[in-house]
């Protein structure tokens, strides 16, 4: 359908989706406040333009945003909500002298965030995440050079469509590794063994079950575990990826975040759900049906068809339709695989009747009441063929993306090797993705190991099974191929200290740079500085600024070291798995009888460290739930977790569908409908998103004066996180919104930490297409700017360092601007000198007035 120019309404209702809409927290309602003429961005009627600004990961509130003590809900709902200004004394006077609207996204991963359950899909979320940090694919162009992988032309390497199945293996080997702790807590240690363990007094009657009677419980137990894990998907994917727009932009690009059904993974994730939880199901069933020695043919028959569904998943999971690229991306938004849904629910089917099968079996053979000593039968074996197929996955996919990495570098067919400007450089040459990969591996057998020690030990002594131990019962038996995942903290503690090492060094370097040692070279913080520096000392670069001027050294070294995060996370993650790699290792030579025999004192310490371990990392699980729970009243809290976590959900489920949902699925359909609101530039479609939103708002107008505002272009402006949701924002307007469209970015990680990271997505080429979007072309600068602070730690610049400069010349003719933290240089004897605000404070900052204004100014009025 073609994109109107013409307005949806003549007007914008600040109700709350209604003329007499409101949230029932706030102080009055949009209409009260019009009926005294409250509403500050109704009083400007000479400004046409509407600044919409969007927080960071830290979150934040209306007022904080708007610079404005009191505000008002004008649209969303309880989750995600726009906010405007208003006095309650009247008209009165803000610090913005244009509208300003903010949009609070933070809702949609704080509610997630206060469920401790959550900490147990971290594995699965990092795998999402890993899927889109592969190096940047589609085919050559061999008459340009250029890359031609656009939605209307899906193509992609052989190593890139490797690379994603990989990844969709890996992520279904993730659920069998979390059903299979499962099972072995459940299974082995409670049901199987419970009558070697010192059970509690009140469950004296469970250890007088027959074995076959536990298990049944167990199985039981596993499955309800299976359905809550089904249930949390559902539940999120109607919250988030059912949100959709009715935007179509006008063509398709090569950037993918510009395809129309980029954010709307519903019907992939619905047929990936079913395939998980299949495996899963499947995976319990063999487990269960392994020990059910006394009958065979039924044993041999459940095992034989678990086999078989679990094979078929496995199938069904590296073909096309459940491959994001050919059912999200789909040309024409007809997704691969019509049948498939349909195929997924009947494996589905197939596996919980299997389960159920297992659960018979093992209830009708496994009679004794007599203690049960060791793991489950079969156990500690399926625990080690896992162990071996993920680190064989793993292994193939470094191979795969050290290929893609090195085919992107190398020339092709007599052109050149594509060139990469050195700050868009990705981590480790493009080699990020399997690292994460295994340190979600590594994650993901910590905390299956850690569960079956705290429980363990709460009943009695953990100990791997196969060895010969000479302590004092009860001794409850773990598959030692889950066992050695303990060794993960020390190794990554280990990898952590030589990170720490690299980053100081890297720290001392710069800040050497910045500010050389007096006589040994000119101070660069002084020749920033050399127009703001309070007098005393000539231009600030005497003896009398030194001390200062050293810290600001300190400040911008700080806000270098996001350029190393590649090498300490390898440092860290190389750390886990050199430690699991030799516990594994160890393990296998004392259980095959191999190593060195046992010894009282080994084994006691083993226990020891075993237990330490175990304290430990319940302890750090413990103070994680206590953050997760104090986000929603504690900013701090938020900064500590809710950065990494926010950063994580911002992709959609690829790979996974168990993980965290994507907010972004929510986020952008919304704000994208938003924006062609306030611009006027929707479809006449009694249908689409935004008609139905200016509908909503009509009727009772007639009773509410001073409730509206005209439509007019927007200034969209993000800090931190937020940049990144807007330029996913601007990717998915139609042209005629693009148009009236002005962007500013705040504390921007675009390229520093998105396009190093997510190369495909944000890298060198697909900034410049954002930029052209933005007006940006050969001679022309267009309507983006970025602000740039050195201190900050995160954000950074896009094309290039900005110069200390602020004439408006320089604001003209260059896409980055500086902004000075400190504000001044002062001398070393003033008591105090400006705060260092770092990644903070940016809503308030002159600065970022001064340069929206001009950004106002070169909107269409």
């Amino acid at each position: 359908m073609a994109e109107e120019t013409a307005p949806v309404g003549a007007d914008v209702v600040l109700g709350l989706d209604a003329a007499w809409g409101f949230a029932r927290y706030d102080l009055t309602s949009p209409a009260r406040a019009a009926a005294v003429e409250a509403l500050v961005d109704v009083s400007l009627t000479d400004q046409p333009v509407t600044e919409l600004r969007i927080h960071g990961v830290a979150g934040s509130t209306g007022p904080i945003m708007l610079e404005h003590p009191t505000v008002l809900q004008v649209a969303g709902d309880s989750v995600t909500g726009f906010y405007r200004r208003w006095n309650p004394d009247g008209p009165g006077r803000a610090s913005v002298p244009w509208k300003v609207e903010a949009y609070s996204w933070g809702g949609l991963t704080e509610a997630p965030l206060a469920s401790a359950s959550w900490l147990l899909l971290a594995p699965f979320m990092l795998y999402n995440v890993a899927s889109f940090m592969l190096p940047a694919g589609g085919t050559k162009n061999e008459a340009s050079g250029t890359a031609d992988s656009s939605a209307a032309n899906p193509s992609r390497s052989a190593g890139q469509w490797l690379a994603q199945a990989l990844f969709r293996l890996l992520a279904l080997a993730a659920t069998v590794q979390l059903v299979s702790g499962l099972a072995t807590l459940m299974v082995s240690t409670v049901a199987w063994q419970a009558s070697a363990a010192e059970l509690p007094s009140w469950m004296g009657w469970y250890a007088g079950w027959s074995s076959g009677g536990r298990i049944v419980a167990a199985l039981a137990g596993v499955g309800a575990a299976l359905a809550v894990f089904w249930w949390m998907s559902v539940k999120t994917a109607s919250r988030y990826e059912a949100r959709t727009s009715a935007v179509q932009p006008e063509h398709q690009t090569p950037w993918p975040l510009t395809a129309p059904g980029f954010w709307n993974g519903e019907i992939l994730v619905r047929r990936q759900r079913s395939l998980h939880l299949a495996a899963a199901c499947a995976t319990t069933a063999i487990i269960a049906a392994f020990p059910a020695h006394r009958l065979a043919a039924a044993r041999w028959t459940v095992l034989t068809f678990a086999a078989i569904v679990l094979t078929v998943a496995v199938g069904l999971i590296v073909a096309p339709p459940a491959d994001r690229h050919l059912v999200t991306l789909a040309p024409g938004g007809q997704p691969a695989g019509a049948w498939a849904g349909r195929w997924c629910r009947i494996v589905l089917a197939c596996a919980v009747a299997a389960l159920a099968a297992s659960t018979v079996v093992i209830g009708l053979s496994s009679r004794a009441h007599g203690p049960r000593h060791g793991a489950l039968p079969g156990l500690t074996g399926f625990a080690l063929l896992l162990f071996v197929v993920q680190l064989a996955l793993l292994a193939v996919l470094a191979g795969t993306v050290a290929l893609l990495s090195w085919r992107s570098r190398r020339p092709t067919g007599g052109q050149a090797a594509m060139q990469t400007s050195a700050g868009f450089r990705p981590y480790l040459r493009g080699g990020l993705a399997p690292v994460l990969a295994v340190l979600a591996f590594s994650l993901g057998g910590l905390l299956t190991a850690v569960v079956n020690f705290g429980v363990a030990r709460s009943l009695g002594h953990p100990v791997p099974s196969g060895f010969s131990y000479p302590l004092q019962p009860p001794s409850l038996a773990v598959p030692w191929p889950i066992y050695v995942f303990g060794a993960v903290p020390v190794g990554m503690f280990c990898g952590g200290l030589v990170a720490a090492i690299v980053l100081f060094r890297k720290y001392r370097s710069h800040r050497s740079r910045f500010e050389p040692p007096a006589g040994a070279g000119p101070s660069q913080v002084a020749a920033a500085y050399a127009g703001l520096t309070a007098p005393g000392s000539g231009a600030g670069t005497g003896q009398a600024f030194a001390g200062n001027r050293a810290k600001i050294a300190g400040a911008w070294s700080v806000g270098l070291l996001a350029d190393d995060a590649g090498i300490a996370m390898l440092l860290i993650v190389a750390g886990a798995a050199l430690a699991v790699l030799a516990a594994e290792i160890w393990a296998f030579a004392r259980t095959s009888g191999t190593g060195k025999p046992p010894t009282l004192s080994a084994d006691m310490w083993l226990e020891g460290a075993v237990s330490v371990i175990s304290l430990l990392s319940a302890l750090v699980a413990g103070v994680l739930v206590a953050l997760l729970r104090s986000a929603y009243l504690s900013q701090t809290s938020r900064r500590i977790i809710g950065a990494l976590w926010d950063v994580a959900t911002f992709w959609p489920r690829a790979v996974h569908p168990l993980a965290p949902p994507c907010y972004g699925e929510r986020a952008i359909p919304e704000v994208v409908d938003r924006i062609r609101l306030l611009t006027g530039r929707g479809h006449r479609d009694p249908g689409d998103s935004a008609q139905l939103l200016s509908d909503a708002g009509q009727p009772d107008l007639d009773r509410s004066p001073g409730l509206v505002v005209p439509c007019g272009p927007v200034l969209l402006t993000g800090y931190s996180q937020g940049t990144i949701i807007a330029a996913a924002i601007v990717a998915q307007l139609p042209g005629a919104a693009r148009r009236d469209i002005a962007l500013l970015t705040l504390a921007c990680p675009t390229r520093r930490v998105y396009g190093r990271a997510f190369p495909e997505y944000f890298g060198e080429d697909q900034i410049g297409m954002l930029h052209a979007f933005l007006g940006g072309s050969e001679g022309t600068i267009g309507r983006w700017r970025n602000l740039v602070r050195r201190s900050d730690y995160l954000g950074s610049w896009i094309f290039r360092d900005p110069e200390p400069r602020r004439d408006h010349g320089y604001l003209q003719a260059n896409v980055d601007q500086p902004c000075w933290d400190p504000a001044v240089l002062v001398q070393d004897a003033n008591p105090t000198p400006p705060p260092v605000h770092r990644h903070e404070g940016w809503w308030q900052d002159p600065r970022c007035g001064e340069v929206a204004g001009y950004l106002v100014s070169q909107l269409p009025h």
